[in-house]
């Protein structure tokens, strides 16, 4: 059994102009109108217009619309945005500013991966990553970072 939940969506800050409404589903679903929250539990999938997540569990934080403002996302969180893919064990997406902040566990780093139009990737691992998916600014806490070589004849 999935359990779907549609929560709208709206991007005030991006340059994307839509009002499409997020597609959220897992297993199993608690959802509070009232209280605005939803709690969801196993294989859970977020697509919204900025991002697409994919946790084991994940609380959704409702406005008093039905628009979603922070998702906090737990277990083997995987988040793709473009060319950007982001995982760890925990996350939390502020949708106001569009910042995810991404935390590692004992078993595995948080880490983000982009690849850039040449299809090399630049590599962030840490602690704790905090990302905008609007911007190309990140912060990482016991950072590690892995970046490829300039093509530059100059640089050999």
């Amino acid at each position: 059994m999935v359990a779907a939940v549609q929560v709208a969506t709206t991007n005030e800050m991006s340059q994307v102009s839509s009002n499409r409404t997020a597609q959220v589903t897992s297993r199993s679903a608690y959802y509070d109108r009232t209280e605005g929250y939803a709690y969801l539990n196993g294989d859970v999938f977020v697509d919204d217009v900025e991002y697409q997540l994919r946790a084991d569990r994940a609380y959704l934080l409702l406005d008093g619309t039905n628009a979603f403002r922070r998702v906090a996302a737990l277990g083997h969180v995987v988040i793709t945005n473009g060319m950007r893919r982001a995982s760890g064990a925990k996350a939390v997406y502020h949708r106001k500013n569009g910042l995810v902040v991404l935390s590692a566990s004992e078993d595995a780093p948080a880490e983000v991966c982009e690849v850039d139009d040449k299809g090399e990737a630049r590599i962030l691992r840490g602690k704790k990553i905090r990302f905008w998916t609007r911007t190309r600014q990140v912060e990482v806490e016991e950072a590690w970072i892995s970046a490829p070589r300039s093509g530059s004849a100059r640089d050999g």
